[in-house]
């Protein structure tokens, strides 16, 4: 039952909608309600106000243009409270660049064009209250994990008595660590596996029956099992270790990414035994982005759709052994992307040997390419393996391929379509297997043009290509990176930086990043070497952030009237008005009518 729009549930979560069209707040009262929230809604933003007085609703859904009090109103009057400990979505078909950014920078968490797709919104929604409850959640999984522990400590403590008694155990104790979210291996006091849980299994990609006997350091590698591994620091210290990151090397040749935890058992006075629980990272990963929300991707972070689908063209592309070539800027993470698609193939336990051409003089490059015998060219004393060479079974990438001299580029074609090669100075034809990633941030299609880069060279190395935007072209990213480098730096510093100001954070939204993700993060290193306190300020970025002209800082001339200064926006963002008019900093009607008063009829081009 719904009445003044507020619909009477109880005991429920709560949901404020703030929005003067009446037909779309009940809609969206009507669908809520139906998801089993309590909802209540409001038509302009002072009585938004006294509903969330009254209801401490956990989510708002905000609209921007309302009579009386206005949605820009409505977050300066909460933020002019206290902090704001809501979940803020909006809802608009209006609104700016810059209000876009000034929601960001009050707290906003989502940011809705309508007409809104109910079930995107819905998703918004709950991952809102996910969030939330996460951390609780993660304290009752902490302690539930830990109880499990004891309870599985207590098992493998019984006593070894008899055969039938021996079986029963076995089985409860099965039955228990088949329970347990982690992977779970037992060792006896030989280093051999005792028993193992169906989640190891399935990480190790192994069955039971042919894991049980045998030695750890040929089922889970050197890393955790070998000489010098965690398994025996463990033993020198006594000890036991929690949450380590490490990795499995699987005798299928895969290498797992874990958190390790190593807990000793003494089965009996002269007899010690090891408890191992192990979680899959990249699993995890998966599902920590799918429960809460998360942006993370290996090493990289974005919540862009484009990265995002490049992500998913890694997943799918690294099992396999094609070629990929990487287009992007300098800082665009390119080789982060190559280290990805290595570290999810089948080549993960072989090497990874990356090569930036631009940094090696062009005479010396084929030797690091393909090696060079004792006496081949003055300087060469002794014999030396190239990076094919060294590369076997592993993946190779090429940074600044386009660098490549031409005479060389033959050489190359010939070794990726053959797999053989001869060192400089050498008679002897070497075989590999290697897999190719090649980068670049020049366009080599022009530079094939220009013959500059061969044509064949090109295609053979253009078989996946991935295109990286700059970060100017994804500004969402820019608070959840900044965010990540103030954790990265806050470990390696020993500060407790906690945030930035929002007029600098307004600076680097507004700043064109030539050097992309790479000049971000020097950026943030540059105000933590020149701040002492928990929040970043303005006065801590470099200069060159304060000074820069966002039209100078995208590259575009200054023009002699406004007329040609609007036509070059328009081209350098294909012709987009709502992209132009953001990239000229006025209002997207302001930049229509300026459009209708000088003629510029650009339909035409859309």
């Amino acid at each position: 039952m719904k009445k003044n729009g507020v619909i009477g549930l109880t005991g429920m979560k709560k949901i404020l909608i703030i929005d003067d069209e009446k037909s779309i707040r009940n809609v969206l009262c009507e669908h809520l309600s139906m998801e089993g929230y309590e909802v209540f809604g409001a038509e302009n933003g002072a009585e938004g106000l006294e509903l969330l007085e009254q209801n401490n609703p956990q989510v708002i859904v905000l609209d921007l243009k309302m009579p009386r009090m206005s949605g820009m109103e409505f977050l300066d009057q909460l933020t002019s409270k206290t902090k704001i400990s809501h979940s803020i979505i909006i809802l608009s078909g209006f609104g700016s660049n810059q209000e876009i950014k000034r929601c960001y920078q009050l707290g906003v968490q989502s940011f809705l064009r309508k007409p809104v797709n109910l079930f995107e919104l819905s998703g918004i929604i709950k991952r809102s209250f996910e969030l939330r409850q996460y951390e609780m959640d993660l304290k009752q999984e902490i302690e539930a994990r830990k109880q499990a522990y004891q309870q599985l400590e207590k098992e493998v403590y019984a006593k070894e008595n008899a055969y039938t008694q021996l079986e029963i155990e076995h089985k409860f104790l099965k039955k228990t660590l088949d329970s347990i979210a982690e992977g779970v291996v037992t060792l006896d006091h030989t280093f051999r596996i005792q028993r193992i849980s169906e989640k190891a299994c399935f990480i190790l990609e192994m069955p039971e029956e042919e894991v049980i006997g045998k030695p750890a350091a040929s089922m889970l590698g050197s890393s955790i099992a070998g000489p010098t591994g965690e398994l025996m620091n463990c033993v020198q210290r006594r000890t036991k270790v929690s949450d380590i990151q490490t990795q499995i090397l699987c005798p299928s040749g895969a290498i797992i990414p874990i958190r390790l935890s190593i807990i000793p058992l003494n089965i009996s006075s002269t007899r010690e035994g090891w408890l191992l629980l192990f979680q899959d990272l990249i699993e995890e990963e998966r599902l920590i982005r799918e429960k809460a929300g998360s942006f993370a991707y290996g090493q990289m972070i974005s919540c862009d759709p484009k990265m995002k689908k490049i992500f998913n063209l890694i997943d799918k592309v690294a099992l396999s052994n094609a070629t990929v070539l990487i287009i992007g800027e300098s800082g665009t993470g390119k080789e982060l992307v190559a280290r990805e698609i290595h570290k999810r193939s089948n080549r993960a336990q072989g090497s990874f040997h990356a090569v930036n051409c631009a940094a090696i003089s062009p005479y010396l490059l084929e030797s690091e390419f393909f090696g060079h015998e004792r006496g081949s060219f003055t300087g060469a004393h002794q014999t030396k393996p190239g990076h094919f060479e060294l590369t076997h079974k592993g993946t190779f990438f090429l940074d600044e391929v386009g660098e490549i001299p031409l005479e060389l580029q033959g050489k190359l074609l010939r070794v990726l379509q053959e797999q053989s090669f001869k060192r400089v100075g050498g008679t002897k034809t070497l075989h590999v297997d290697v897999r190719m990633i090649a980068a670049s941030n020049k366009d080599l299609k022009a530079l094939v043009q220009k013959k500059l880069f061969r044509e064949d060279l090109y295609y053979r190395l253009h078989v996946v290509p991935v295109n990286l935007p700059p970060l100017r072209e994804r500004l969402q990213d820019i608070p959840i990176l900044i965010t990540a480098f103030i954790e990265e730096l806050n470990r390696k510093e020993h500060r407790h930086v906690r945030s930035i100001a929002p007029d600098a954070l307004q600076l680097l939204l507004n700043y064109s990043w030539r050097g992309n993700v790479r000049e971000l993060y020097h950026t943030i290193e540059y105000a933590f070497a020149v701040s002492t306190s928990s929040t970043l300020q303005a006065h801590h970025l470099p200069d060159e952030l304060q000074i820069e002209d966002p039209l100078t800082g995208n590259d575009l001339p200054l023009p002699q009237n406004e007329k040609e200064l609007m036509f070059q926006a328009l081209q350098k963002t294909n012709f987009s008005k709502p992209k132009a008019a953001a990239l000229l900093g006025i209002h997207r009607s302001t930049f229509y009518r300026k459009l209708k008063r000088y003629g510029m009829d650009v339909s035409g081009h859309a």
